[in-house]
């Protein structure tokens, strides 16, 4: 990832899991806690906003967001360069939608090695679970690609091709999805209607036209026959997975359609690099036996574990 630093914005409560009430006075300025964590190449500068009696207004928590890595500088120094990250529960009272940043390409990737480290692949030594004999390597055998409006398509699967680039000869299947964001198809909790399947038409649209050249690549580089379906309008089949082998990955770049959930009920890794909150909820909620990962939620979990650490030495 190289050298990183992440100025993080969250509530007190998010990061410790106590909810402590301040109760401020016009003769007491509040002072948000701060820590620094390091891990790797990564600096997470927390800056914890506590919660208030009456509630935070817009103006007041953003004079408190500022005084508090002002505080920082002041006896930390120099912050360099790096990604602002605002919890979305901080970004509600700044009345802001749920914001990207670049830095969560980074996070996923994160991700997505340590999940399935393709690194540490060793075909030739397999080893028995269950009477099953299974296969050291952690690459996925199929892999189904959500694309979404929020980024270029072209800058959509260049990502996608560089992190699988050393998945590929290993990969079964692969499943491009892309689908509508009209606010009628955009309800994320909404099962798709059976209806059969059908051949998207050749209609020469910039998208399609990027996905087939993907395609075409990974065919003539590696024999990898892919698939493209628009999700709109019918219901997709799950990809088959044969026992022994590592669970099917969703990777959604900012999918805004209706979420495949028949694909998905077989269970498998979803990593959701936007950190839809609501698309969290609604995974959560209807595929038990997806494990859900994004990059906001592997900052949390770093960040709460890091300052478990620094109560345990002090």
């Amino acid at each position: 990832m190289g050298n990183e630093t992440i100025l993080y914005y969250v509530f007190e409560e998010t990061v410790t899991g106590c909810k402590k009430i301040v109760k401020p006075h016009f003769w007491r300025k509040i002072k948000p806690l701060t820590f620094v964590l390091e891990e790797d190449d990564l600096s997470v500068i927390t800056i914890m906003i506590p919660t208030i009696e009456k509630g935070w207004k817009r103006d007041k928590l953003l004079g408190v967001m500022q005084k508090g890595i002002e505080e920082y500088r002041e006896y930390q120094g120099y912050i360099g360069s790096g990604d602002t990250v605002i919890h979305p529960k901080l970004q509600q009272i700044l009345l802001q939608k749920e914001s990207f940043t670049p830095i969560f390409w980074k996070l996923a990737e994160k991700l997505f090695t340590d999940k399935f480290a393709p690194q540490k692949r060793i075909p030739d030594k397999p080893y028995v679970q269950n009477g099953l004999t299974l296969n050291r390597r952690q690459t996925p055998e199929a892999v189904v690609l959500l694309l979404g409006n929020t980024f270029f398509p072209e800058e959509q699967l260049e990502r996608f091709t560089e992190l699988m680039q050393p998945c590929f000869p290993y990969i079964n299947q692969l499943t491009v999805v892309y689908g509508s964001d009209d606010e009628e198809d955009n309800e994320l909790s909404t099962e798709l209607e059976d209806e059969p399947d059908y051949a998207i038409n050749e209609s020469g649209n910039r998208l399609e036209a990027e996905i087939d050249d993907l395609l075409e690549m990974l065919y003539y580089e590696y024999g990898l026959v892919g698939r493209i379906w628009q999700v709109d309008g019918f219901k997709p089949q799950p990809p088959e997975i044969r026992n022994g082998q590592c669970p099917i990955l969703f990777l959604d770049y900012g999918y805004a359609g209706k979420l495949p959930y028949s694909m998905m009920r077989n269970g498998g890794t979803y990593i959701d690099v936007l950190s839809s909150g609501e698309k969290e909820r609604c995974i959560n909620k209807k595929c038990s036996k997806i494990s859900y990962m994004s990059p906001l939620k592997y900052l949390d979990t770093m960040v709460k574990s890091g300052y478990d650490k620094l109560v345990n030495q002090a």
